[in-house]
């Protein structure tokens, strides 16, 4: 995503252990940097005074403008997003779904072919068995 903005947020302690724990998943902020859809930044806690080294990266995945919705103030937005773990997660996944897609087309293509051959077999079964009637029938009026 090169196009896509990538910048640093500053986050409250409290709030980023929401975001790592899976609870918050949703940002107010000012929206003074134009946040848009697919936008990557990188949630940084801040516990007032200085950075203490933990960090989330997240992609936002909506936005909604103030200046249109009651309850947030023209210059502000609310945001939700997923973080890059869960990015991961989900790519991990269907990649393990297409891998097990495939998988049963070919389980039903070689289920459709044994078909297809047991039906083969019971065919010139049902010929021998005639053949075999139709020979104790002969042998039978000798």
């Amino acid at each position: 995503m090169s196009d896509k903005q990538e910048n640093v947020l500053k986050i409250l302690p409290e709030y980023f252990e929401a975001v790592s724990d899976g609870f918050k998943r949703a940002e107010v902020r000012y929206n003074d940097r134009d946040f848009k859809i697919g936008d990557i930044y990188s949630l940084c806690e801040w516990d007032g005074e200085k950075f203490t080294g933990r960090s989330i990266t997240i992609r936002i995945t909506h936005v909604l403008h103030g200046a249109g919705f009651k309850g947030l103030a023209p210059n502000y937005c609310m945001f939700s997003f997923v973080t890059q773990k869960e990015d991961e997660e989900q790519a991990a996944q269907t990649e393990r779904l297409a891998i097990l897609n495939r998988a049963l087309g070919q389980s039903k293509e070689a289920l459709s072919r044994a078909k297809d051959e047991i039906c083969l077999r019971n065919a010139k079964i049902s010929e021998q068995e005639t053949a075999i009637r139709v020979l104790g029938e002969l042998v039978g009026r000798r």
